[in-house]
């Protein structure tokens, strides 16, 4: 990172600069450095003329792809580490995670929720708010913060089902799936298993009521929406272990995009 930022120093620096630089990032699946770039392109908007401050919908999408990215890399590091009991690399990497996840929700908070006035983008905001307040929680050792973070994400996760359902047409059926399983998720692990399997089961009545075609994606969500109710059933007593659910492919919700 630091011959990174020598090199920036080298040039002029831009926003447009450190805009093509994170795309640059993103095509070599290099998010760290990602993740380095959006933030100068976020400082030198918040030092704009108030025009210039605010942030446009490409940059709050590579802002979301960059973080999200970067914190799934670091969960699933920390999965590895917590498998192997090296309770020295796990805190360092708990320590990142919450980093990370602290910038990212600040990120939120000042340039993503209500900014401005699109229902879309609420939803979908509001959904990653939920993302990462769970990623806090799963990494929490104390029972009680544990609990806590959970409740956070619940709260940002109901939100984000509200607006969907009060949007109606004006959200996309796999933004609300993406939505759906997620919430299911974070209550099975943490909250209510057995709102999960209600979840679960208003899921699949839900989506026998559209029609199959076009909706390839959330029939893969189901399925893993499945897979993992399946395991819980096989450990009746809900333990700390994250890692017995399948999060590669329900984990991965959708940055935010024009198409929701």
């Amino acid at each position: 990172m630091e011959a990174v930022a020598e090199m920036a120093m080298e040039v002029e620096m831009t926003k447009e600069y450190f805009l093509l630089m994170a795309k640059a990032a993103e095509a070599a699946e290099r998010y760290e450095e990602m993740v380095y770039f959006m933030k100068k392109v976020v400082r030198i908007t918040e030092e704009g003329g108030n025009e210039d401050r605010a942030l446009n919908k490409e940059k709050r999408r590579l802002l979301s792809i960059a973080y999200k990215k970067s914190a799934n890399t670091l969960r699933a590091s920390w999965r590895g580490v917590k498998s192997v009991v090296d309770p020295v690399r796990k805190a360092t990497i708990e320590s990142e995670i919450i980093s990370i996840c602290s910038e990212f929700l600040e990120l939120l908070d000042t340039h993503f929720l209500l900014a401005y006035n699109l229902v879309k983008e609420d939803v979908m905001s509001y959904m990653l708010q939920g993302e990462f307040r769970r990623y806090l929680a799963e990494i929490n050792p104390d029972h009680h913060g544990r609990f806590t973070a959970a409740c956070e994400a619940h709260h940002s996760y109901e939100i984000a089902t509200n607006v969907a359902k009060a949007a109606g047409t004006n959200i996309s059926e796999s933004t609300i799936r993406t939505i759906a399983t997620n919430f299911s998720k974070l209550k099975t692990e943490f909250i209510e298993p057995e709102a999960s399997r209600k979840a679960l089961r208003d899921s699949i009545a839900e989506l026998n009521k559209v029609e199959r075609e076009g909706h390839k994606d959330c029939d893969r969500r189901m399925d893993v929406l499945e897979e993992n109710f399946k395991k819980w059933r096989l450990n009746s007593s809900l333990d700390d272990d994250v890692s017995m659910f399948d999060v590669s492919m329900v984990d991965e919700a959708r940055p935010l995009s024009d198409d929701g």
